[in-house]
């Protein structure tokens, strides 16, 4: 009933209008319960717009935005038609259709496009022939349409542009956004006067990272808008690092009982991730958006809605709670200042062509219910009457002032289509010649590539290689509370030539749930160069620092890059030459074996210089001096080996350590044996007064032995000097050799040294020459503690602690000499020298005994 009646009203008004001249005529019909409005002005060339002007399910109830359309387009070919230098002697009229929100309606109306367009098509070679021309059997299509305006939704504007583009039909949008549409190929007739989505995905991701958002909750449209934009959002936010946890899509349904329903099950799932505070929306504001946001306040849920361009100013006037609505920033398209004449232009046309306008007769009739006929005698009021016959008026000042609060500047770039193909028309029209009045579709499709004007705002309007505006200007925009008013208000721009944010941090108004200070929302920090990401859950993850030569140089690397075998790091972000090194006189072991030596050289030369002055006035006894001495030139040769052990390990020193080490430790040996009075009694038996010459030569052939294995060892070894690549460093070392022959080469010295202690075992009592016996047998015991040593722990140690135990050792063998051998003999000299009678008598004859 409320269709006929609203079919009746207008039907009414169509007859009222019928006895006016007017220069626009329209045209109402009836499908499939769906009203169907056109209204036409003639004129040499048309414009055809399509776009929804109702928003009613019938398409009968005309909304205030989609009126504020249709006078824009009219005045904006009313100011093509006074500019002087545009279309001279050539007229442009206007269609207008109503697209309703439907997509099967604006697919009827580019259908009737197209066919129209198809009846009178002629070649474009033969309307440039001037006979064909001047008898003008080519003519002009039926509705002299050469470009249609509209539509302004992505999701109508997709088919309907792909079918205008078979045909070369010119199109021109001022709201699809899609990123779809700039593709040439299959779009080659569309061009828009806003830019793609993807401008403001890439100014919502310049937002996220500008405050470390990087946990983020989408809810889409459930049409090609949301979800090109939410995959393209996905893919940016990932090549950032940022993770978008759930992207969820919500339908356009009519039905406010499943709308409810849908935004109850994206809250649910918004429910579950409290870490996610900012929520993106590509999605509709009305219809969409308001049930998100009252389902939220319901349960008391807070974040920030982080919105696209479609949501300013449209949230504004939504049924929202203020709570919410502070909680609100938006990525907005910034359309200019308000023409003051096209203010005028709508007070003028609602004065005067209250009759004429079906659009504006339309609305006054749904809005306030009166068919009006005439003005006031004032002109304030527009009399009529209403379906009871009564009579009644509307002020004109308040449908003005209706208009007015619409955001007049919105329509701005509806003004820029109509502008660009007025000045496509102009130049394909007028250029060096005569106006023509033949100009087909096809050659405005070509000349509107590079139409260039300056628009209202100044701005200079271009198209790009996409058919795109060439340049735009966006703004961040927050929703500030004043009371309780509601404005968005500017707190960022993006310059579109530098692709730069700028954000003024003193304009900002956080929402009070976050303690009015930046939101977070993350899952966790992020992980600093130096570690990588494990156990990776839905962007969630822990931190763990690389491993020893291992880096990672970027925020949440996902695995670990191995150094060279040459490099290490120190701080697991950058490689580095790993430090060359070998154990040198200023590290700390070669220091401590410096130290170590030169407290030994210094006693042994105090010791020389004791045992030198006594000597003269004692005489010792010859057959072991001999042996004492050379041993005093042994333990000092035992301290100068650390200066070949700390020289830099080349083949010939590391040849150099071996030899010297086997033949210091042989030649230990070969002197404990030789000072032993055992030995010396067993030869004494076998050589009467010849035993010294025979205990000479076999000493030297057990030399000549160990020289025989040590010349084998050289013999098959080849390997000397080595590296060792460790962790931080490269250490160059000597090679500790653990062939069979080099193992004999060790244990035939230390074989002979613990036969010479076990001799000296039985002589520890003696009392010959100041207990020297048995000292002797202490000096073999410490010597074979530290050769056993020696060997047990030389190969259990790393390189660099290897040096260490050598030092160890041959100093050991010389301190042994000192406290073991020297010090004891020198006491008992001096204890001799200090006694009354003559020692060295007692002791000369004491030896002649056991001799």
């Amino acid at each position: 009933m409320n269709f006929l009646y609203q079919l009746v009203i207008i039907l009414i008004s169509k007859i009222i209008i019928s006895f006016q001249i007017c220069a626009e005529s329209f045209n109402i019909t009836n499908q499939d319960k769906l009203l169907n409005i056109e209204s036409r002005k003639n004129g040499d060339y048309i414009i055809r717009c399509v776009f929804s002007i109702s928003n009613s399910d019938n398409c009968s109830k005309i909304s205030f935005d989609g009126l504020l359309r249709v006078l824009a387009v009219k005045y904006a070919i009313k100011e093509i038609k006074q500019s002087h230098k545009m279309l001279p002697n050539i007229s442009l009229g206007y269609i207008f259709n109503d697209a309703c929100f439907n997509m099967p309606k604006t697919m009827g109306h580019a259908i009737d496009i197209v066919k129209n367009y198809r009846q009178n098509y002629c070649n474009l070679n033969e309307i440039q022939n001037e006979k064909i021309a001047e008898k003008n059997t080519c003519g002009l299509n039926s509705s002299n349409v050469i470009a249609v305006v509209g539509e302004y939704y992505s999701f109508t504007t997709i088919n309907f542009a792909s079918l205008l583009s078979l045909h070369n039909m010119p199109q021109i949008s001022d709201g699809a956004s899609s990123p779809l549409l700039s593709n040439r190929k299959r779009f080659k007739s569309f061009f828009r006067t806003i830019q793609p989505d993807d401008v403001q995905i890439e100014i919502i991701v310049a937002t996220l990272k500008k405050f470390n958002w990087k946990y983020i909750f989408a809810i889409g449209s459930d049409d090609d808008y949301g979800k090109i934009a939410l995959n393209t959002l996905r893919k940016r936010v990932t090549e950032e690092n940022f993770c978008v946890i759930q992207d969820v899509y919500m339908p356009l349904i009519n039905s406010p009982a499943q709308m409810q329903k849908h935004a109850q099950d994206i809250v649910t799932k918004l429910q579950n991730f409290e870490k996610a505070k900012v929520v993106i929306m590509f999605n509709y504001a009305k219809g969409m958006g308001e049930y998100v946001l009252r389902e939220a306040e319901q349960r008391n849920i807070t974040r920030l809605w982080f919105t696209s361009e479609a949501w300013n100013p449209e949230i504004l006037t939504a049924n929202v709670p203020k709570k919410q609505l502070e909680s609100l920033l938006s990525v907005s398209l910034k359309y200019g200042n308000e023409i003051p004449e096209f203010k005028l232009y709508i007070a003028d046309t609602v004065k005067s062509e209250y009759n004429c306008d079906i659009w504006l007769n339309t609305l006054i009739s749904n809005e306030f219910k009166c068919d009006v006929k005439r003005k006031s005698d004032d002109s304030k009021y527009l009399l009529g009457s209403s379906t009871t016959n009564e009579s009644c008026n509307v002020s004109i000042d308040y449908i003005i002032t209706t208009l007015h609060k619409q955001n007049l500047n919105q329509v701005n770039y509806l003004i820029n289509a109509i502008t660009a193909i007025g000045h496509s028309l102009h130049y394909t029209a007028c250029n060096k010649t005569k106006c023509r009045a033949n100009v087909l579709p096809a050659e405005i499709l070509e000349t509107l590539k590079n139409v260039s004007f300056n628009t209202t705002s100044g701005q200079l309007f271009e198209f790009d290689s996409d058919h795109n505006p060439r340049f735009s200007q966006y703004s961040i925009e927050q929703i500030h509370l004043n009371g309780s008013i509601a404005t968005f208000v500017d707190v960022g721009r993006w310059h579109s030539q530098k692709m730069l944010l700028n954000i003024s941090l003193e304009k900002l108004k956080w929402p009070p749930w976050s303690r009015y200070s930046l939101p977070v929302s993350i899952c966790n920090d992020d992980c600093q160069p130096g570690y990588k990401v494990e156990g990776e859950q839905r962007c969630c993850w822990t931190c763990k620092r690389c491993s020893v030569s291992e880096i990672s140089y970027s925020f949440n690397a996902k695995n670990c890059s191995r150094c060279p075998d040459d490099h290490n790091t120190t701080d697991n972000i950058q490689c580095v030459q790993k430090r060359r090194f070998h154990v040198s006189y200023s590290h700390p072991i070669g220091i401590f074996g410096i130290i170590l030596s030169s407290i030994g050289v210094f006693l042994m030369l105090g010791l020389s210089f004791i045992f030198l002055t006594t000597t003269k006035k004692i005489t010792l006894q010859f057959r072991v001096e001999l042996f004492f001495y050379i041993l005093c030139i042994l333990s000092s040769l035992s301290f100068f080996y650390t200066l070949i052990e700390l020289a830099q390990p080349t083949k010939a020193i590391c040849l150099a350590r071996y030899i010297y080490f086997l033949l210091m430790l042989t030649s230990y040996s070969l002197i404990i044996f030789g000072m032993n009075l055992s030995v010396h009694r067993f030869f004494a038996k076998l050589v009467t007064r010849k035993e010294t010459i025979l205990l000479s030569l076999f000493i030297f052939f057990l030399l000549s032995f160990e020289l025989f294995l040590l010349l084998l060892t050289l013999r098959k070894r080849t390997t000397y000097a080595s590296i060792v690549n460790t962790d931080y460093e490269i250490t160059k070392i000597c090679v500790v050799d653990r062939s069979v022959y080099s193992l004999l080469a060790i244990i035939f010295p230390l074989s002979l040294l613990l036969i010479a202690t076990v001799l000296a075992f039985s002589e520890r009592d003696s009392k010959y020459y100041l207990n020297e016996l048995k000292h002797l047998y202490f000096f073999g015991m410490s010597q074979c503690i530290i050769t056993v040593a020696y060997i047990l722990s030389i190969n259990q140690v790393n390189a660099l602690f290897q040096t260490l135990v050598t030092l160890i050792t041959t100093n050991g063998y010389g301190y042994a000499f000192l406290f073991c051998l020297a010090f004891p003999k020198v006491y008992g000299i001096l204890q001799a020298k200090r006694s009354k009678n003559n020692p060295d008598l007692k002791t000369k004859k004491l030896t002649e005994q056991v001799l």
